[in-house]
């Protein structure tokens, strides 16, 4: 799955989606965390799981 369908999905720009792809790589789930970029959650708690959930698997995919 692409970045920018990626952020189609959770309604983010590309860019954030680099920036998460990016945190996730350097700290894990915690870099997403305790560096979210941008304005406080607006989302739920299962919203922002999923969220991760999505990113996770976009980066497991990018390095088979």
């Amino acid at each position: 799955m692409t970045r920018i369908k990626v952020a189609t999905i959770i309604g983010k720009s590309e860019r954030t989606v680099k920036t998460y792809c990016k945190l996730y790589r350097e700290s894990s789930l915690d870099g997403l965390s305790k560096n979210s970029p941008g304005r406080n959650v607006q989302l739920t708690k299962e919203q922002q799981d999923a969220h991760k959930q999505t990113i996770i698997f976009i980066l497991a995919r990018k390095l088979d």
